[in-house]
């Protein structure tokens, strides 16, 4: 494949948008498909959807997701959903497209949903196209607050239990904080002072489980 196919250009300043002008109303449902399917039979692995946007829907509840079809528009799958602020300013966002949706007729949309609280001004998107190449932004969704930390919490607790199940709940928190990467940003700030980083954590699958060596009384 060439190494971009453009799907929406930049003309005359003009970009997709969900609000032109003004915030986007609540209880909507709002779709925009890319007209032409694209042929990614030939593409090799790699090949990613780019564009550029700017905006701000409310976080988590107004979300925009970008789905793909690879039967004609039969049916749709998410690729990725993103909300919350992107600021003022075009920033490049890539997505990685998954090796199943090669095919000769890809089909691409954007469904931007609002639920019946906050609203903002919404998205602008632009210089939509299919590159092959580096992510410029990444394949990971971007959430705050304490109910997308639990689960990624819990989720390391659990790999530890899964490494030594003879550990009690407070011998598995103190694993938990000696294994974060430290953050000079964090101190004082937050209990560990740090980031959980599951690389650091101990990973001796013959049941012993492996400190860090350091101190930890965070």
């Amino acid at each position: 494949m060439d190494s971009s196919i453009p799907l929406v250009d930049d003309l005359q300043n003009h970009s997709l948008s969900d609000s032109p002008g003004t915030d986007y109303k609540n209880y909507r449902a709002q779709l925009a498909l890319i007209k032409s399917p694209i042929d990614l039979s030939t593409a090799e692995t790699g090949v990613c959807l780019t564009m550029k946007v700017y905006g701000r829907t409310e976080d988590t509840w107004d979300p925009l997701t970008i789905q793909l079809s690879k039967d004609g528009g039969e049916t749709w799958h998410p690729l990725q959903s993103i909300s919350g602020d992107f600021g003022a300013n075009w920033k490049a966002f890539s997505l990685i497209i998954p090796e199943e949706y090669m095919v000769p007729d890809l089909h691409i949309a954007f469904l931007r949903l609002s639920d019946n609280l906050i609203v903002y001004e919404g998205y602008n998107i632009d210089d939509i196209s299919i590159t092959s190449g580096t992510v410029e932004h990444s394949n990971y969704a971007t959430e705050q607050g304490t109910s997308m930390a639990t689960p990624h919490v819990t989720g390391a607790i659990a790999l530890l239990a899964s490494i030594d199940d003879n550990l009690n709940a407070g011998e598995r928190k103190q694993l938990l904080f000696e294994s974060v990467t430290d953050k000079s940003t964090y101190e004082n700030k937050i209990a560990t002072s740090g980031l959980e980083c599951r690389n650091n954590a101990p990973n001796d699958k013959s049941g012993t489980c492996r400190r860090r060596g350091r101190s930890s009384n965070r």
